[in-house]
């Protein structure tokens, strides 16, 4: 790949209602010398079924996480995918991208000056994640071909779903990859962008971006949330689940199964041979 001119494109995913957030981001940015721009982000709740039909596909998110996705899901998954466009429309070569409930300091910039020094394979590199366990928990990754990027910061293969779109560089290679695999869309976006079954995945250990707390939502409200769990419990009769899958949805533990199963697959893929990517 050529080398990269400086500065980045930066685009902080924003909604227009959500004046506090741009006014934290606009200081942050300005105060480490950042050229952004804001991106509208799509409001889910805003979007009519006609709408949402169209681009989702409700079966197969069923059928994946037992579980519809909420509006908030969508909304952030198309505000994303939006910005892959921009970045093929326009021929971007990379592009930073952030979300608007968020915090960095110095170390940043100090990991985007070596971004010439990126495998030539990548295509995403995650700067904030967390594990598929929670978002407290370290994203395991592979122990082999790491990279030292700095004294106090590496870039790895993640071995487990990397949760988390906070910020991320994607190149154009990655934001044509992805817009062809979210023509029709049914998983949140960082079940895309954080496994590397769909895209050349690095991740920057520990990460270099953090949540903001005091800014941060709850992925979902509390409705979505009522919502969604009355909706696991209604759909533990589908015909296509097994019985111990509609057992663990009728009990309430699919979430914490599936996720137990996530981090005991991590950490086995921790020691594994390493997939060369394509």
């Amino acid at each position: 790949m050529p080398p990269i001119d400086f500065p980045l494109p930066v685009f902080i995913v924003n909604l227009t209602r959500d004046v506090e957030k741009k006014e934290h981001m606009e200081g942050l940015c300005n105060r480490y010398g950042l050229a952004f721009e804001f991106i509208s982000a799509v409001c889910g709740d805003s979007l009519g079924q006609n709408k949402i039909d169209v681009v989702y596909s409700k079966s197969t998110t069923v059928k994946t996480i037992g579980r519809g996705l909420s509006f908030s899901e969508i909304g952030c998954l198309l505000s994303h995918k939006a910005i892959y466009q921009k970045v093929v429309d326009e021929e971007l070569g990379v592009c930073l991208i952030l979300e608007d409930d968020i915090e960095f300091g110095e170390d940043l910039l100090h990991v985007l000056g070596g971004i010439n020094t990126l495998p030539s394979d990548w295509e995403v590199v995650l700067l904030g994640h967390h594990g598929g366990g929670a978002r407290l928990s370290n994203t395991k990754s592979c122990l082999w071909g790491r990279l030292n990027l700095s004294s106090s910061y590496e870039l790895a293969r993640p071995s487990e779903l990397a949760c988390g779109t906070y910020g991320y560089l994607i190149n154009k290679r990655g934001a044509s990859k992805l817009l062809a695999e979210l023509e029709l869309i049914a998983l949140p976006i960082d079940h895309y962008t954080g496994d590397s079954s769909y895209i050349n995945l690095y991740v920057v250990t520990p990460p270099v971006i953090g949540i903001h707390e005091d800014l941060s939502d709850n992925y979902h409200s509390m409705d979505e949330r009522k919502e969604l769990q009355a909706e696991q419990v209604a759909l533990r009769n589908v015909a296509s689940f097994s019985w111990y899958k509609k057992m663990a949805i009728y009990l309430g533990l699919y979430h914490y199964l599936n996720n137990g199963f996530i981090i005991m697959s991590g950490a086995l893929q921790q020691i594994m041979p390493l997939r060369k990517y394509k």
